[in-house]
């Protein structure tokens, strides 16, 4: 006569659900762990991508500051059909001379506090005219465009390093997804032959 459990065949019902409650456990604690990963990598990837677009502004401005035969930093009151200038703090007047049939090109850059609703915070305006696919300024109309967002109050400040250089400093600012606030800083130091 054969013993009493002596010939089990499988888990008791106490163990299956023991198991099954260890094996939620870690499927719960990895899952949240994975969730915590995108989320920082999301981060990552927003930062990343924000100061690119800090650094191709500040690129653009280096450019042409160094081509501007005349740069006036903080000039007064400029009108200017076609920039709206009215509602903005100038903060660079550059001026281009005339090449051949082309007339003098003048490029003036300014802030405004939130031009529309899609622009975050004070916004880095650009008056001038756009860029061929050869990468010249062209000779179209003067077009208002908003170069960078995100800016603080005082978020775009320059500063004399030298008789001809400008130490350029932007600083962001802008909400993740989880209401805190990031801040962003890009300064560049840049040789300006035609600044006055």
């Amino acid at each position: 006569m054969a013993s009493v459990g002596a010939d089990r065949n499988g888990f008791s019902l106490l163990e299956l659900l023991l198991a099954v409650m260890v094996g939620c456990t870690l499927v719960a604690v990895i899952g949240e762990a994975l969730l915590g990963e995108l989320g920082q990598s999301g981060r990552l990837a927003r930062m990343l991508r924000e100061r690119t677009v800090s650094e191709r502004a500040v690129e653009l401005m280096r450019s042409e500051l160094q081509e501007a035969e005349e740069v006036i930093v903080m000039p007064g009151p400029i009108e200017r059909a076609g920039c709206g200038l009215a509602k903005r703090k100038v903060l660079l007047h550059l001026g281009f001379s005339s090449i051949g049939s082309m007339p003098r090109r003048d490029v003036i850059y300014s802030i405004e506090r939130s031009p529309a609703s899609i622009w975050r915070g004070h916004a880095l305006m650009r008056c001038g005219p756009a860029y061929g696919l050869d990468g010249h300024m062209n000779d179209s109309e003067l077009g208002s465009h908003v170069l960078l967002d995100a800016l603080n109050i005082n978020g775009f400040t320059m500063a004399r390093e030298g008789e001809k250089s400008l130490e350029l400093r932007l600083q962001r600012a802008f909400s993740a997804p989880n209401g805190r606030l990031h801040q962003l800083e890009t300064t560049a130091v840049i040789l300006v032959p035609g600044l006055r």
